[in-house]
């Protein structure tokens, strides 16, 4: 039976289709659709128009469906209330707005227009202005130094619709560009099958899921008869695949940071994203299977991310992205480097998220400098809005009390902790559990004092468990009050 998908969406359950279109317009394009309503003639003026100024409000600034009454008798007052009627002009309004949408689409993506606009000029038989855009885009293709997958998508369908309109009544025995047109196919499939291939072998690492991916073995024996070293795309994708097929072969991601460094230029930001992310993704891996040699790796990886801007979305940083750069460092002791980090790049952080972000990943570097009465304060002064925040920032405070000896605060803290983590219901179990065994055997370590017996006995039950938050900080800890 087939089942149907849905983008996910936290408001699914109270968002109406014309609230997510609304939503969907960005402030630029609310005046350009609201003009467009104002130069209408009878419904779109008279009915839609003020429609739409008292729904936008209310589904930008609420999220929630307005009440159809109070709508109706505000937009038409001393109409009667019909729910039909109701209904047409919400359908209408809706379908508008999907018209509007797929304009703006269409006009933000310049090889889509240029596609249609051949094929209508080959069909029309405008033969002058289809061979000018020909030219044009053969210039444009020869020059273009991104040459991603939606590269060869457009010359693919540049080139079929050349094939199928302007050499339509070509003689036999005059050359087509039948070939070219299948080379572009060829190279398109191969691109787009890899990128496929690379997400399903990606979420078969997270979830237990089985995807069949047909072809995929005639592929990579096809790929080691041709290389196609002028195609950038093809090379770079079939590295991510072989990384997560073979991960055990560590030349799969060097040889995939190479092609990175080397092709970066023929990718647009958002595929270079992508790439990147695997590349991250293979190194946390290693991590979490116990070889902390490859965190100097992602720390430089996350430099480069940084200098090319490959982690920018709309300009701005994720504060995740943040954050996992400032304790990447951190592990590094790059200490100057992470406080210029920390200053320059807290203004590109979204408005509502950078004061958090910033107190926070700087008291953690003063924590792990051994300036903890800076790290205090900068915890003391501010209440955190973010759950992961909230549980980073008392791991500090508890780890901060025990270096500093202070006893009745580390239980009083340590007490405080637990009670949290048992009464907010937002804390997941695994973040609980770890959160908990973090507070236990620091306790335990605390209680031991200087005997080495209870110190040892400390180390071998917390390397057995091993679910402990930031297990190194202890196991360093009981390191140095062993020797």
């Amino acid at each position: 039976m087939l089942k149907h998908l849905y983008l996910s969406d936290r408001y699914t359950l109270k968002v109406s289709k014309i609230n997510g279109l609304l939503q969907a317009l960005s402030p630029a394009e609310i005046p350009l659709f609201r003009a467009r309503l104002a130069r209408g003639k009878g419904d779109l003026r008279g009915n839609l128009l003020p429609l739409f100024d008292v729904l936008l409000p209310v589904a930008r600034e609420s999220g929630v469906d307005a009440d159809k009454r109070s709508v109706f008798k505000r937009c038409f007052p001393g109409k009667k209330f019909s729910d039909q009627q109701y209904r047409y002009f919400i359908s209408d309004l809706s379908g508008h707005l999907e018209i509007f949408i797929a304009k703006r689409g269409f006009e933000k993506d310049k090889a889509l227009f240029t596609e249609v606009l051949s094929r209508e000029l080959a069909s029309r038989g405008a033969v002058k202005a289809y061979n000018s855009r020909r030219l044009d885009f053969e210039t444009e293709r020869e020059e273009a130094p991104v040459r991603d997958i939606s590269y060869y998508r457009h010359c693919f369908e540049s080139e079929l619709i050349h094939l199928e309109k302007a050499t339509a009544g070509m003689k036999r025995n005059k050359e087509s560009n039948i070939a070219e047109t299948v080379d572009y196919l060829d190279r398109f499939y191969l691109a787009q099958k890899l990128r496929l291939s690379c997400e399903i072998y990606n979420v078969r690492n997270v979830l237990a899921v089985e995807y069949k991916v047909f072809l995929l073995d005639e592929i990579r024996a096809h790929l080691k008869n041709k290389t196609y070293a002028d195609t950038p795309v093809i090379l770079v994708y079939y590295k991510v695949l072989m990384t997560l097929l073979e991960s055990e072969q560590e030349e799969h991601f060097f040889q995939l940071r190479q092609l990175l460094a080397q092709h970066e230029k023929n990718f647009r930001l958002q595929e270079l994203r992508e790439f990147y992310q695997y590349v991250l993704n293979y190194c946390i891996k290693k991590i979490n299977l116990g070889n902390i040699g490859w965190q100097r790796t992602l720390f430089e990886i996350f430099k480069t991310t940084i200098e090319n801007g490959v982690l920018m979305s709309e300009g701005y940083l994720s504060h995740l992205d943040y954050k996992n750069i400032v304790t990447i460092s951190l592990r590094q002791k790059e200490y100057d480097w992470v406080k210029i980090f920390i200053d320059k790049y807290n203004k590109v952080l979204l408005p509502q998220e950078r004061h958090n972000a910033y107190i926070y990943n700087l008291a953690n570097v003063y924590f792990n400098t051994g300036e903890y009465s800076k790290s205090l304060k900068l915890l003391q002064q501010v209440e955190f809005s973010d759950l992961y925040y909230q549980l980073d920032s008392k791991s500090i405070l508890l780890k901060t009390w025990f270096e500093l000896d202070e006893t009745e605060s580390f239980l009083y803290h340590a007490s405080a902790f637990r009670i949290f983590l048992k009464r907010n219901k937002l804390v997941s179990d695994y973040q609980r559990t770890i959160y908990q065994n973090l507070i236990r055997y620091s306790a335990m370590l605390h209680r031991a004092g200087n005997s080495k017996r209870k110190i040892a006995e400390v180390r071998k039950r917390a390397e057995k468990n091993r679910n402990i938050a930031d297990l190194q900080w202890l196991l360093n800890k009981i390191d140095a009050q062993i020797s």
